[in-house]
């Protein structure tokens, strides 16, 4: 094993460190890896990371950041440190005074995480679309989860719990395509100024039968309010030839 035997270079050690890699039996960071961080200068490169929040206004720093590597590798070796318990404490202190995120990784999942219960919320469901306007990040997210899942990743452990409690889609449904065709209405709209897609428009004729069976289910009473609620939202127009929209919804809205 490379890591065992020092022959592991330590930008793939950080990026295996990034998704919690587990090192087996393995108790100690390379010998190499040790060298690098006892040459740098804490405190100048502390200064660096302090010039960089005041531009930037976070710890952040991006792992293959071109304009400071240094920088860069150092940010990330200091997560490292502290998680196998390498860090002094007077540098854990004066790196928690720039509020400097320990686990970026956790929290951006928590952020994602938030996303999705919106969504929900919004939509009904966690079908989540390839393309979405209003969660531009949440469609590769979700599929990470996904992905995560299927190969069984230790990452997505005591994650998948929460995922469950809200009703999480392990498997895209194919029968769900309802936000992922709102999304081209939507689009639709910004190009051509209104919702009234030709039932057999060359473009995308899956898109006009869709707005065409959106509001003959509208007129049969056999649509989900929730989704009525969405598309008043939009001013979606439900009877083309009047352009009325639902005025009882509307007041709701």
């Amino acid at each position: 094993m490379k890591y065992r035997k020092n022959e592991l270079s330590e930008e793939r050690y950080l990026k295996l460190e990034a998704i919690d890699f587990e090192w087996s039996k393995a108790r100690i960071i390379g010998l190499k890896s040790k060298k690098a961080v006892a040459k740098q200068d804490w405190n100048e490169l502390f200064e660096q990371l302090e010039r960089y929040k005041e531009a930037y206004g976070d710890c952040l720093v991006p792992q293959k950041w071109r304009e400071n590597k240094e920088l860069a590798d150092w940010v990330s070796w200091q997560r490292v440190a502290k998680k196998k318990g390498l860090l002094a404490e007077d540098h854990i202190e004066k790196l928690n005074t720039l509020s400097f995120d320990w686990d970026p990784l956790h929290t951006r999942w928590e952020h994602m995480f938030r996303e999705l219960l919106k969504y929900k919320e919004e939509y009904g469901h966690t079908n989540v679309p390839q393309r979405c306007e209003d969660y531009p990040e949440l469609s590769s997210w979700v599929r990470g989860q996904r992905i995560a899942m299927r190969e069984k990743r230790p990452i997505l452990e005591g994650r998948a719990e929460r995922l469950d409690e809200i009703g999480f889609n392990w498997l895209m449904s194919k029968t769900e395509p309802w936000s992922e065709m709102f999304e081209k209405l939507k689009a639709y709209k910004r190009k051509y100024g209104d919702y009234n897609v030709p039932q057999k428009w060359k473009e995308d004729r899956k898109l006009g039968r869709w707005v065409n069976t959106q509001r003959l289910h509208y007129k049969m009473g056999d649509i989900k309010p929730e989704r009525i609620k969405i598309l008043n939202s939009i001013g979606f127009i439900w009877n083309a030839r009047t352009h009325s929209q639902d005025p009882q919804l509307m007041i709701e809205l």
